[in-house]
């Protein structure tokens, strides 16, 4: 597993991996390269994911592309979650349906609640899977992942959309103010100066807020919704690289190089291509 940390960011390449854990409120937005599925065998939790406050509750599934920033706000006591994550390239390689292929791609979560039982024998299997690794299990794995994926989508557009709710709950005001205004925003040329002026704070006090709150810088945090759209256009249009960093707010190609190479510890032209290995 590859993984980047400094007070900068986080980054992860997980791979092909599972596992099931007891859930707590806290920590700072996590993000990895992964597709990832969680189901909910008990308990609840709640979501920052973007600047939207999303409720899971026991018994569902969710599947979201885990690039996009996201940490858990709220957590019931006992709460128990399986997860399973996969490379994108694989989940671009099965071509589903296009209404399920667009969601995760732009960084939306979906969901399905029909099959709990089935649902904790399969995380089960995969976990044991992973740990006993027979002949072909990764292949099997991706099979029974493709083919629950599939079954979702068959009814897709019959599905509500995943409880959300304003975010009040453990965060301060104006750090709900200044992540509402860098999800809106962020393909913006926006400076330090610029958010603290919008919320009434100064830079400074605003920087110190955030980073208590959160977890990383305010500048940090903007640059991982920059990266995780570029992430999305690499991989789902033909676009330039240099198209690419002016469409999500960068001014100019070096700047986004860096910061690129800094956070996913690859340049964009080689995510490009791993993406389809």
């Amino acid at each position: 597993m590859h993984q980047e940390m400094d007070n900068t960011c986080i980054i992860e390449t997980i791979g092909l991996s599972s596992g099931a854990v007891n859930v707590e409120a806290g920590g700072r937005p996590h993000r990895h390269n992964e597709v990832e599925l969680n189901f909910l065998e008990r308990g609840s939790i709640t979501y920052l994911f973007g600047k939207q406050k999303i409720v899971v509750s026991a018994g569902q599934l969710i599947v979201f592309w885990a690039i996009m920033p996201h940490f858990i706000l709220e957590a019931a006591p006992d709460t128990t979650i399986h997860w399973l994550t996969f490379p994108p390239g694989r989940f671009l390689q099965w071509h589903l349906p296009e209404a399920m292929t667009r969601q995760v791609l732009q960084g939306q979560m979906i969901w399905d609640q029909k099959e709990r039982q089935r649902e904790y024998e399969l995380f089960s299997q995969w976990h044991h899977d992973l740990q006993v690794q027979w002949p072909d299990y990764e292949q099997i794995i991706l099979l029974e992942v493709e083919a629950r994926l599939r079954r979702i989508a068959q009814s897709m557009p019959l599905h509500p959309s995943l409880p959300t709710q304003p975010i009040t709950t453990r965060l301060p005001r104006p750090v709900e103010a200044m992540i509402s205004l860098i999800t809106e925003h962020y393909m913006e040329p926006l400076q330090l100066g610029q958010i603290a002026q919008a919320i009434g704070l100064h830079p400074g006090y605003a920087t110190d807020l955030f980073r208590k709150t959160i977890g990383i810088t305010i500048m940090d945090y903007l640059a991982q919704h920059r990266i995780a759209h570029a992430q999305r256009l690499l991989a789902t249009t033909n676009r330039t690289v240099l198209d690419i960093a002016m469409e999500v707010g960068f001014n100019s190609a070096s700047r986004f190089y860096a910061t690129f190479q800094k956070i996913t510890g690859q340049s964009p032209r080689a995510y490009r291509v791993s993406l389809f290995l």
